[in-house]
């Protein structure tokens, strides 16, 4: 039998070399990699390590990956024909070489700039303050400030600090305004960054970056569905307390939280609280293990996502979603979604691997 193995060898270094992905920042997530249109960035190979710069001097300098990126990890180096040659002093617009009809001031910076939609984050050190075990499968860790906390929005995640080398990045569980954290997290793929949260203790001292991500709350008065699966549902509950306790607008609120199978079920009684305590919020639970045996009764649903989606009459084209979970989630919500005429622009999403 022939042993030998496919290898995947980046092209040296080019003097045109525009794209520099900084580890610490990196989370893994690979949208850089999925949305490049050239190949010029590719997944790694080795699980939850940053993507690899293959081809560097093919890059055709359109800097999608630097605007997807969510933790700002991609530093990205215009050629010399595309360099910002001036900048408006009053609005602080950026300006390139050959740029038709510049636009005018206040409007969205040019391609490339690192600021685009990224939050001003800084590293900062908290300390644990309290490490349970939720189910087999989840531990909610909570940790408070040492000498402060950064302001953050609902939706925003951390990048936290395993070791010397490694960093992994987890959704923030509550509402903003707290001088703490909660983080939820999942241990199924037994990977660096559950062993890390299976071994905390109570006061050790963590460091963070923090706020990052695009995947924010937008205050409205139409009704708004969210759908969380796993700890996807970390960010929801953020976005869910701030509206309920914070903004009160009344808007209708009703959560589908997805997890295997019953004893993996995320916050049951903090969620049935919720729903006791105001009128505009309501939930559902659905398994997503088929060999798991479904009850009829409480809140358990029994029908598929498709049929969930297609029979809810919660779901107009006038509502608001947020989905938060795997990729391939997002996607089936997606298109379920579409075909109860959703549009893109009332669709929010955060998708982990």
């Amino acid at each position: 039998m022939d042993n030998r193995r496919a290898l995947l060898t980046p092209n040296p270094m080019l003097p045109n070399h525009v794209v520099a992905i900084n580890p610490e920042l990196c989370v893994a997530c690979n949208q850089c990699a999925d949305i490049c249109r050239c190949s010029v960035i590719m997944h790694n190979p080795n699980k939850d390590e940053p993507p690899i710069l293959v081809y560097p001097d093919e890059c055709w300098h359109c800097a999608v990956c630097t605007e997807h990126c969510p933790t700002g990890a991609i530093t990205f180096e215009h050629p010399i024909n595309q360099k910002i040659v001036f900048k408006d002093k009053d609005s602080g617009e950026l300006y390139r070489v050959g740029m038709k009809n510049p636009p005018p001031a206040h409007t969205k910076r040019a391609y490339g700039d690192e600021r685009i939609m990224l939050a001003g984050h800084e590293v900062v050190t908290l300390e644990a303050t309290e490490v349970e075990q939720l189910t087999r499968y989840f531990i909610k860790a909570k940790f408070s400030k040492i000498d402060h906390m950064p302001d953050y929005l609902p939706g925003h995640f951390v990048n936290l600090k395993i070791d010397q080398e490694s960093y992994r990045g987890y959704s923030i569980g509550n509402m903003p305004g707290d001088d703490f954290i909660e983080l939820y997290i999942d241990l199924f793929p037994n990977g660096k960054g559950g062993n890390f949260f299976k071994a905390l203790k109570v006061g050790k001292k963590v460091e963070f970056t923090m706020p990052l991500g695009r995947f924010l709350y937008i205050p409205k008065a139409t009704p708004v569905f969210f759908v969380g699966s796993g700890t996807g549902i970390s960010s929801i509950k953020a976005m869910i307390e701030h509206e309920l306790y914070q903004i009160k607008s009344g808007r209708q609120i009703k959560l589908l939280l997805i997890t295997w199978d019953e004893e993996d079920i995320l916050l049951k009684e903090y969620f049935d609280d919720l729903e006791d305590k105001f009128v505009n919020f309501s939930y559902d639970i659905m398994l997503s293990n088929q060999k798991t045996k479904t009850i009829k009764e409480g809140k358990i649903v029994t029908e598929n996502l498709e049929n969930y989606i297609k029979q809810n009459d919660f779901i107009a084209s006038d509502i608001d979603a947020y989905i938060c979970g795997s990729k391939l989630l997002v996607k089936n919500v997606e298109k379920y979604l579409f075909r109860k005429n959703m549009f893109w622009k009332n669709i929010k999403y955060e998708s982990f691997l």
